[in-house]
């Protein structure tokens, strides 16, 4: 899946949700037991955790998407800490949570 979005005049109708569950059960059809993905910053990441999501680690990227660190999070409040050191030091292009799933 490239990515999931909904034009912001349907937001928080479950469309989005409804959505990701289909991609989930098409997963299941091929007897794969985990989702791991990356998220965008703000609203994506809180999609994410309320759909089951839970924060793996963070990849720092520049412009041309070389990643230019990663570490590991506890959960979604020490990523958010890391995410911000990392913005500091690298003065990177964006810092995505990797997040994952289990089926």
């Amino acid at each position: 899946m490239q990515g999931i979005a909904v034009e912001c005049a349907h937001w928080r109708r479950g469309i989005g949700s409804r959505l990701l569950r289909f991609f989930e059960e098409q997963v299941r059809k091929l007897e794969k037991s985990i989702i791991s993905l990356g998220s965008g910053e703000g609203f994506a990441e809180q999609f994410y955790l309320k759909n089951g999501y839970k924060p793996l680690e963070i990849k720092a990227k520049s412009a041309d998407s070389i990643v230019l660190a990663k570490e590991r999070v506890r959960d979604y409040s020490d990523g958010i800490v890391k995410r911000e050191r990392l913005r500091r030091e690298l003065k990177p292009n964006e810092v995505i949570f990797i997040m994952q799933k289990e089926l």
